[in-house]
């Protein structure tokens, strides 16, 4: 490599622009696992009703630390689809997904009783 695409490739404000496209496209690619995920919760788009697709998909977000991911894994907890029914598991999704400021998931915790 030649020293000005050695000095181009470690300019910090470069190197912060890319970081900045590739953080874009994984809340991207994040956010469509959400959106898979709904498709076979609700049988849209072509997708057959498929609940534990479904939760594998928010799973697979909430690992990513979306908060979507988080609140729709307490969604099935709290409903019993695609995973034993379990109150607590669902107040601890909802309380992930409350702290990242999920507004649903904060009307979830106080519908369980928490304020």
């Amino acid at each position: 490599m030649n020293s000005a695409r050695l000095r181009l490739a470690t300019n910090p404000l470069t190197l912060n622009c890319h970081f900045a496209r590739f953080r874009c496209k994984v809340e991207e690619l994040v956010a469509a696992l959400v959106h898979e995920g709904d498709d076979y919760y609700d049988a849209r788009n072509g997708c057959p009703r498929d609940v534990n697709k479904a939760m594998a998909c928010y799973r697979k977000a909430a690992d990513y630390g979306y908060h979507w991911g988080y609140y729709n894994v307490g969604k099935c907890y709290l409903e019993g689809q695609g995973v034993p029914k379990d109150d607590d598991a669902a107040r601890k999704w909802f309380r992930k997904a409350s702290a990242m400021q999920n507004e649903l998931a904060k009307v979830r915790l106080q519908e369980l009783g928490e304020a």
